[in-house]
């Protein structure tokens, strides 16, 4: 009876060890940023999963007509692949986050295998000559490998609290009616300008960005990089 109660602290622990820590801690990080973001009054634009050959050349197209710097937390083979697109984003004034290597889920694998992705996210980066300070995780989620990663490289965490889910909506329309609605001052606004395999178009994003820029009355002077406030 001993043993196994034995075992059973062990896991215990390690659960807690593993996933409840780290959410604790980034549920911190989340709320500090977040407020501070919020408290600025400024409209941040930020893109995950990218860099993608057409959709993230077509918002980088419409954010340099429109004078708008967003922030790009990008995948780290897709940047090697893509290294044109990391340039022309440091050339135009936008900031570049890292989002991982492969885009592994930290709950989801082996609890060492989303610190390997963050570390070689952040070679390929280091390749490309970007040095990166923000680090928004896949899926937004930590491990206690991840986050002691996290701690030692002391990247800046960055959450979101608008959540368009553009990467499910398949008519442009439809995602720039949801930029319309909640797109306002204080706005930490999550889209994707990349795709894993099988999922929707993402022209949807591009083309709903345009819309959404074209139409719009706030003043476009509000938009921000993450770099103007953390």
């Amino acid at each position: 009876m001993n043993y196994f109660f034995t075992v059973f602290l062990v896991l215990v622990f390690l659960f807690l060890l593993n996933f409840i820590l780290p959410h604790l801690v980034k549920l911190y990080w989340k709320k500090r940023n977040l407020k501070l973001m919020e408290s600025s009054g400024k409209i941040f634009l930020t893109f995950d999963d990218g860099p993608d050959e057409t959709c993230t050349a077509e918002i980088l197209n419409t954010l340099k007509e429109y004078n708008i710097k967003a922030t790009f937390f990008v995948v780290g083979e897709r940047a090697e692949r893509n290294s044109s697109l990391i340039e022309r984003m440091i050339k135009e004034g936008h900031a570049i986050g890292l989002h991982g290597n492969k885009h592994v889920h930290p709950w989801k694998s082996n609890p060492w295998k989303a610190m390997d992705d963050l570390r070689e996210g952040q070679k390929a980066l280091q390749n490309l000559g970007v040095r990166a300070n923000y680090l928004r995780p896949p899926y937004g989620k930590i491990n206690f490998f991840s986050l002691m990663y996290v701690l030692y490289n002391r990247f800046i965490f960055v959450h979101w609290n608008t959540d368009l889910h553009d990467y499910k909506e398949t008519v442009p329309e439809n995602l720039k009616n949801k930029l319309d609605k909640e797109v306002t001052a204080g706005k930490v606004v999550l889209l994707h300008d990349g795709r894993v395999q099988g999922a929707k178009p993402n022209k949807v994003t591009s083309e709903g960005l345009r819309l959404f820029l074209q139409n719009m009355k706030t003043d476009k002077s509000l938009f921000a990089t993450i770099a103007a406030v953390l």
